[in-house]
């Protein structure tokens, strides 16, 4: 989209994010981490040997939806946390399980203040690529 650009989140995979979105740094115990921000948006990623399934996600309107992300078949959920974050109770998470690099997995979730940011995160997520796939 107009205005969104891609972003390397670690080598090999990358996401188109919207102007404002920034790094903030992380750190990750057993996996890489990386974090982006913009005034109404979090974005959370995490890949390695562990992630999360999203199984034990809970709120209102919970959706979950098994979707494909650049040929990976992936876990979409999306819920509104009003017991979560105050300033961002929406919730946009998505579990991809396999990404073809043997048992490494991604987790990525994205917390927003309004349905508007919530739909953005589902851009977000859904534009995400694997560049480098290991048979």
């Amino acid at each position: 989209p107009a205005g969104w650009s891609r972003v390397v989140i670690v080598e090999g995979i990358s996401a188109a994010l919207p102007a404002g979105v920034v790094p903030v740094e992380t750190a990750g115990a057993d996996s890489v981490t990386r974090e982006y921000r913009s005034e109404s948006l979090q974005l959370s990623i995490d890949f390695g040997w562990y992630g999360d399934p999203l199984t034990g996600a809970e709120g209102e309107g919970l959706v979950r939806r098994s979707i494909e992300v650049d040929g990976c078949a992936a876990l979409l959920v999306t819920y509104r946390d009003p017991g979560g974050s105050i300033t961002r109770p929406y919730v946009a998470a998505l579990h991809v399980p396999d990404l073809g690099r043997g048992t490494l997995k991604l987790t990525a979730v994205a917390r927003g203040s309004s349905e508007v940011d919530q739909e953005r995160a589902v851009r977000i997520l859904r534009s995400l690529r694997f560049d480098e796939r290991h048979p």
